[in-house]
This record gives structure tokens, sequence and C-alpha cells, in this order.
């Protein structure tokens, strides 16, 4: 055999020695994953914000205040809740008398009743009093009973209750206003641990993108290697390949920071301080969100409802300080039943309820403040206060209206991308495979291997922000009603 056809057949035998590892090695790295490594558990997105909602401080903080603010907004209803009174007192007076020569004057006296603000204005009491006189050093002494009704009905001044309904509406639109904003408080909290959520899963897919690249680069730079010995390859190759391979180091460490520090968002949203997260996430891909139809909303926001609320509480106390300033005309009345003085406490209280002895008051009253400038200066300031309240109210559904528009053309968009980036993701991961064949048979150099499988990592990078884009825009409409699982 001529020397010549020997060095062929020692050629041939080295580079099928030399390419059949490394193309096993490389073909077993192209293929692209986008699902996290399996853990010990799996762990929805439903039952983590139910962890949320036991442990997390902020949201379980707003939702205790949403609560409190609802109760405490009926403390203004106490106006027109009947209330019991009672009172009781000791009296000694030694002033003396022209007439009578006694030491002092002993004197007890006891009320106890119930009162009641109408919501029409009218305001009813009635009462029982018992009182024992003593003139000490002489004779005398006797016991009184009366029981009592009085009302008072004004005239002007919170005519028909105007004041009173108001004040209590004011109080109890601006309690649902605070409530209101506590809720959007609680559903914020909400919408952060969702998306630590899917932060967290989505970091998971990149550093499993990140360390698939850095085996196919690792692949390169050893069947470089071992080219650039043999002297079948140029040492241009071989640093790029070097190169190429600590890039691909690098993006992985990066990461492992990223996922390491979505570890750490994700546990905070649940109440722990740990980076590690065992369980296995949710993933998600464009056949799951291409049935996600477009969205309609069922609501407004939080913030849009508090500001509602703020405006009709505004206008309430303005009618409310109307009403307040005012000049007070009020008609009253008493009617009550008196018992003789007598010698027993018993006999005055027993013959207290004969109506042969009555008492009777009727009359009116007028209060007019005389620093008119005053009063016009206050009611001012309520009138600003419900104006402010009103152009607060309809910048708030001003901006309602044009967050949803934008939310939903982004939200279709994020979409096609989506789907988009999966399609262009499998065509550059065939363009990468045919090219390394093409460069494994000396048509092509490494140089574009390299530049292509650029282009299939950056491929995959820019498909899991697509992702990361749309699950945001969907925690995003969920404070509009619209959700999709």
């Amino acid at each position: 055999m001529k020397p010549q056809s020997q060095l062929r057949i020692v050629l041939t035998l080295a580079l099928v020695l030399l390419f059949a590892p490394a193309a096993r090695s490389a073909q077993s790295q192209v293929k692209p994953t986008t699902t996290a490594k399996p853990t010990a558990t799996a762990l929805a997105i439903n039952d983590f914000l139910s962890q949320v909602k036991n442990q997390n401080g902020a949201y379980k903080a707003a939702d205790l205040n949403r609560s409190a603010a609802e109760s405490y907004g009926d403390e203004a209803s106490l106006q027109l809740s009947p209330t019991f009174f009672a009172s009781a007192q000791l009296n000694s007076d030694a002033k003396p008398s022209p007439f009578f020569r006694y030491d002092h004057i002993e004197n007890s006296s006891y009320n106890v009743g119930l009162s009641q603000q109408f919501s029409f204005g009218l305001q009813a009491k009635f009462s029982y009093q018992f009182s024992d006189t003593n003139y000490v050093g002489i004779a005398p002494r006797y016991y009184e009973a009366r029981p009592q009704l009085e009302a008072t009905l004004p005239l002007w001044r919170n005519a028909f209750g105007r004041e009173t309904r108001n004040s209590i509406d004011a109080a109890l639109l601006a309690s649902k206003a605070k409530a209101e904003g506590y809720d959007a408080s609680a559903k914020a909290a909400l919408l952060e641990a969702e998306s630590a959520y899917w932060r967290l899963a989505l970091a998971r897919e990149a550093l499993k993108v990140s360390r698939d690249a850095l085996g196919r680069a690792q692949a390169i730079y050893d069947w470089t290697e071992r080219r650039v010995k043999l002297s079948l390859a140029d040492r241009t190759e071989g640093l790029q390949a070097t190169a190429q391979l600590k890039a691909r180091r690098l993006d992985v460490k990066q990461a492992e920071d990223d996922e390491r520090s979505a570890s750490l968002a994700f546990n905070a949203a649940r109440g722990l301080t740990s980076d590690k997260v065992q369980e296995n996430l949710t993933s998600i891909n464009a056949d799951l969100v291409a049935k996600w139809e477009t969205p309609k909303r069922s609501q407004s926001r939080p913030d849009v409802e508090a500001a509602k609320l703020q405006l009709a509480a505004a206008e309430a106390s303005a009618t409310a300080a109307s009403d307040r300033s005012k000049p007070s005309l009020e008609l009253f009345g008493l009617y009550a039943f008196n018992s003789p003085q007598k010698a027993t406490g018993s006999e005055a209280i027993g013959e207290s309820w004969q109506n042969d002895k009555p008492s009777s008051t009727i009359g009116i009253r007028l209060q007019i403040p005389l620093d008119q400038s005053i009063t016009d200066r206050a009611q001012s300031g309520w009138l600003k206060e419900a104006q402010a309240s009103r152009l607060l109210s309809e910048r708030k559904l001003l901006e309602e209206e044009r967050d949803w528009n934008d939310l939903t053309a982004r939200f279709s968009l994020a979409k096609e991308k989506v789907r988009l980036y999966e399609d262009l993701e499998l065509a550059q991961q065939q363009k990468l495979e045919h090219e390394r064949t093409r460069q494994k048979a000396g048509r092509t150099t490494m140089a574009q291997v390299i530049q292509f499988e650029n282009d299939f990592e950056q491929t995959q990078f820019a498909r899991i922000r697509s992702l990361a884009e749309l699950l945001n825009l969907n925690a995003q409409m969920k404070l509009y009603g619209v959700a999709y699982e």
C-alpha cells in the first residue's frame, strides 16, 4: 500500500474518533427545555396565594384595616340609636331663710330615662325624677316623683333631619372609602406576590436555558480544542470557543443570582426569609395562553371605587355643613305628671302617675350667628373640598379607561409575541442544528456556529421575557375582575 493511502486512512480514522463523541454531546445539548427541575412537591399559583393570605404581614394588616374601617363606620349611626341616661346628686344648703328657722337643707335627687334622636329631626326624651328634701332642724321632710316627656323639633337648621342624615351619610361613606383603600392595598400585596411567583418560575427557566447553553458551549470548546491540537483548525477558532465558554459561564452565574433573588422575593411574599424554594412551580407556554380570550372587565379598580365614595362623602359633608351654618329655630315642649309632696318615698312614687296635677311647657327658641362671614368661609371650604373630590373622581375614571384600553391592547400583543417567539425559537434551533452539520462537513466556520448559537439563546430569553410581560398584565387585569388561571 502506498504511503499516501496509509496516511489518508489514518487521518480518516482520527477524524471519525474525534468527531463522534463531540457530535453526540452537542446533539444532546441542543434540545431546549422550558421546565424547571422537578422538586419534591408542586405548588400551584392559587395554593401559593393562599399561603400569602395566611402568612403575608402586609396583606393581613391591610385586610384587618379594611375590616376595621367597615366596622367603625357604623359609629356614626349611634346618633339615631336610643340612649339611656341616669344621674344622682346630693345637695346641702345652709343658707338662712327669713321665714323658717332651720339649720340647713339636705336634698337628694335621682333621674333616669331614655332619649332618642329621629332621622326626621325630632329629639324626644322620657325621664323619671325622684327627689328627697329634708329641712334639718325643723320637721318638714318630703318626697316628690315626676315622670315627664320632652320634645324638640327643629324648624330651620336641621329641618326634617337634613343635617343629621347628611352627617351620618358622610361618616359612613368616608369609612367605606377608607375600607376600599385598604382593600386596594390588600389586592396590591396579592398582585406583588403573584408577580414574585412567576418571576421565580421564569428565573428557573432562564437558569435552565443558561445551563443548556453552557453545556453546548463546553461541547464546542472540547471539540475545537481537539481539532486545534491536531492542527485541523486555526487557533482563532479555539479562542472563539474559549470566549464563548467563558461568556456562558458568566451567564449561568448571573442566572443563578437572579434565581436566588427571585426565591427571596417568593419566600418573602409568604412570610419566610430563606432563599431556597423546594417546590416545583407551574410552567406556562403559548398553547396555554392561546386559550385566553379577549378580556372584559367586570368591576372598577379599587382606587376608583374609593374615589367615588370619597366624592359622595365630601358632598354629604358639604350639605351637612351648609345646614349647620343656618340659624337655629326650634319648637320645644314638655309634659309631666307630678306627685304631691309626700311624707314617704313610696307614696310619692305611687301617686306620680296620676294626671290630676300635670305640668306642661311649650315654647320656641331662636339662635342666629352674628358673624356670618365665618360661616360663609367655612361653607366655601366644604364646597371646595367637594369640588376637588369630584375632579379627582373624574380624573380617576379617565385614567381607568385609559389604562384599561392600554392594558387590553398590550395583553393581545403580548399573547401574539409569546406565540411568535416560540415559533422563532424552533426556527433558531433548526438553524443552529443545520449550521453545526455544515460546520462538521467543513462548509462553514466556527464563528458562524457561535453566532447562530447566540441567536438561539437570545431568542429563548426573549420568549421568557414575553411570558413575564404577559403574566404581569394578567395579574394587573385582576384589578378589573379579569383572571386567567
